[in-house]
């Protein structure tokens, strides 16, 4: 199942549930209903992320003794994490139902990177050693969003909130990348015998931005009239475009964002207001 669908059917799940959760607890008490707050602050506590990102490889040619050499690092494709995929927002209730909100989120990763080299024989043509590899530390990678959002809570009083909610996303991503595949060369001057071992890698930092999109939708239980407990499910994605990725020296696309469930804390803040 795609990362898309995953958090649709989450999402709808959510949607359809929880009212009838809300609407277990008994009839709403008769007259007005309860005035609360219009600010709200959320903080992420514990989360699941899925990252969108896809295995990738990169190649640098060189020429070499007449021939051509070949340089190659492959990044594996991010595994599903447990970390905590840092996140707070916040955001103002302009009606009972609708609001608008703002928040920052972060996920950082770190992998090794599979090198591997094809470089020709300094005096016999046609004579290529090849040898592969992989970095002796891990690269880091961190993912940064700002989200703006538009919320539909359809449930919201004193001690329940269900809320959906959607937006435009501004992703920015930086991470150590392979910039040149070390290598050692051994060779007979005399006869064709090359060979070449891998030696590690030198990096540099890359990064790029794009905007891109994210939905979500989460349930609240407040303990008190201004903290609760939410749970819920965020997707986010992009296209990031880094102008020169450090070994092929050209532009190169990268797929970021995820799939998180999280639990955290909202906190409701200032005077109650109708909330019309």
């Amino acid at each position: 199942m795609s990362h898309r669908r995953f958090a649709f059917w989450v999402v709808l799940a959510i949607v359809f549930a929880m009212p009838r959760i809300s609407a277990a607890q008994g009839p709403a008490p008769a007259g007005a209903p309860p005035q609360l707050p219009r600010v709200y602050m959320d903080v992420n506590l514990l989360g699941y992320a899925d990252p969108l990102g896809e295995a990738k490889t990169f190649e640098n040619y060189a020429l070499k003794f007449g021939e051509v050499a070949t340089f190659k690092a492959s990044y594996r494709a991010p595994s599903e994490s447990a970390v905590f995929p840092a996140y707070a927002g916040g955001g103002y209730m302009l009606s009972r139902y609708v609001g608008i909100g703002l928040s920052y989120s972060r996920m950082s990763r770190s992998s090794i990177a599979d090198l591997s080299a094809a470089v020709p024989h300094p005096t016999y043509f046609q004579a290529l050693a090849t040898g592969t590899g992989s970095s002796a530390r891990e690269l880091s990678r961190r993912e940064s969003a700002i989200h703006m959002s538009l919320a539909i809570a359809p449930v919201r009083s004193n001690r329940m909130e269900l809320r959906v909610m959607g937006g435009p996303s501004f992703f920015t991503l930086k991470g150590d990348m392979v910039k040149v595949v070390e290598y050692q060369q051994t060779f007979n001057s005399l006869t064709p015998q090359n060979t070449i071992t891998i030696r590690g890698l030198s990096s540099a930092e890359a990064s790029g931005s794009a905007v891109g999109f994210h939905v979500g939708a989460d349930f609240t239980f407040f303990l008190n009239r201004f903290v609760g407990v939410t749970a819920g499910v965020r997707y986010g994605s992009a296209t990031v475009t880094v102008d020169t990725e450090p070994l092929s020296n050209i532009s190169q696309e990268f797929l970021v964002g995820s799939t998180t469930t999280f639990l955290g804390l909202r906190f409701r803040i200032g005077p109650a207001h109708g909330n019309k």
